[in-house]
């Protein structure tokens, strides 16, 4: 519970480099991102450098890839997540998507909220939370989410840079 309390908790910011930031991220899920299996495509400029935290960061990045597989990639043989990341002057872009089966409309209007989760028998409901919590009050920015009938899952988030 505390970690999706961020309100009021001291943030180390530094300068960090995102692509790193995920390629960590990555690494440290190993078997449970298995290459053979899933895709997992950065496109995210090396020397892209913001001023955040790193163990914010990675987990946004360990629940969305977590999300995608556990919910998106149920009973699939292969998946995709792309992952895009861009900054100007004014703002921080990140594009998180992946090729999974998709929610249902109610379930994407509840995907941020407190204890929802579709699977009770693997999660409490609050990873998403969690992200949701990370982006706009310690962050200060925003994320919403969309799943196009076709299937798939595509959340944007955009930050101070």
């Amino acid at each position: 519970f505390q970690q999706v309390d961020v309100q009021g908790r001291s943030s180390a910011m530094c300068r960090l480099r995102l692509r790193d930031c995920l390629g960590e991220v990555i690494r440290s899920l190993g078997d449970r991102l298995p290459a053979d299996r899933v895709a997992v495509e950065i496109d995210c400029a090396a020397d892209l450098e913001i001023e955040g935290n790193a163990r914010d960061w990675a987990s946004v990045f360990i629940n969305l890839i977590d999300n995608s597989l556990q919910h998106g990639f149920t009973g699939r043989e292969r998946g995709i997540i792309a992952i895009h990341v861009a900054r100007d002057a004014k703002q921080l872009r990140v594009d998180y998507r992946d090729d999974g089966v998709g929610m249902a409309t109610d379930v994407q209007a509840r995907v941020f909220d407190p204890f929802f989760t579709t699977d009770l028998q693997h999660g409490m409901g609050l990873g998403m939370h969690l992200v949701y919590n990370l982006i706009t009050h310690r962050m200060g920015g925003s994320i919403n989410c969309e799943s196009p009938p076709a299937g798939g899952v595509h959340f944007h988030i955009e930050c101070p840079p």
